[in-house]
């Protein structure tokens, strides 16, 4: 059973206790849905993708001009501001209870779920290994830490510890961008004393960037950069169909590894 959103941490062990032998899982990372329980129907009405089969247009980011029209004055709208830029009534924060596994276990959760809609892999790597970490009694703020490194519009816990807060929306569409993920670790290439990688953001000669192993981030810096015909270059751009390079860094690292660089 996939547990709503709306739901207390004290509701779902009210819930376990009515039906111990179900698995519960719930959402505990990423983006949260204005509508009840991710029931929306703007996606579908204003752009014609169907949310809840998983191609939502997420127009509840949009900035929206809202105004307010008082029954015996009709026709004079008064605005509804929460800035300059608009109004952001239903772009929410997103959801993050990474310190809070504890309790959710002790709750009854036996499955937790990554909200991963439109989100590229460096996205859910990044969230899966921090959870795996922490699931596996490795949790340091150095984790959460983590999840400044990712597209976001600043965090909340949701309904999960009772009544949500106030001021829980993002005052605006484009959402906080620290990093830009640059490159995924693929096999190896024939060119064996480097890394093999398919660009994904501009990598320059010189570049310091982080690369994401399972285990560990490692600090690295781009001594070279060669093509696949194995000339060296000093700057490579992502192509329309996978540009492939190669990177001489300090380590040799494992297929799949992820690459970021701050912006």
């Amino acid at each position: 059973m996939i547990l709503a959103r709306e739901l207390s941490l004290k509701e779902i062990v009210k819930i376990h206790k009515e039906v111990p032998d179900m698995e519960l899982e719930m959402f505990v990372h990423g983006a949260m849905c204005i509508s009840y329980s991710g029931r929306c129907l703007l996606s579908a009405y204003m752009t014609g993708r169907e949310a809840n089969l998983g191609d939502c247009a997420q127009p509840c980011r949009w900035n929206y001009n809202v105004y307010l029209e008082e029954k015996l004055r009709p026709g004079e709208f008064m605005p509804v501001e929460e800035n300059e830029d608009g109004t952001y009534l239903m772009n929410s924060k997103d959801l993050c209870l990474i310190e809070h596994l504890g309790a959710i276990q002790k709750a009854g959760i036996t499955g937790l779920k990554i909200e991963g809609r439109n989100k590229s892999i460096y996205y859910l790597g990044v969230v899966a290994r921090a959870y795996r970490q922490a699931l596996d009694g490795k949790y340091t703020p150095a984790l959460k830490k983590e999840f400044e490194t990712l597209n976001h519009r600043g965090y909340t816990t949701g309904f999960a510890l009772g009544k949500a807060k106030k001021g829980e929306t993002f005052p605006s569409r484009q959402p906080v961008r620290n990093y830009n993920f640059v490159a995924v670790v693929r096999p190896k290439g024939r060119l064996r004393d480097l890394n093999f990688i398919e660009v994904r953001n501009q990598i320059k000669t010189g570049d310091k960037i982080d690369v994401i192993t399972p285990d560990k981030v490692y600090k690295e810096k781009v001594f070279s950069i060669t093509d696949e015909s194995g000339k060296e270059i000093d700057i490579v751009n992502p192509g329309k169909t996978g540009q492939m390079a190669y990177l001489k860094l300090k380590n040799l690292y494992p297929e799949m590894s992820l690459m970021r660089k701050k912006i």
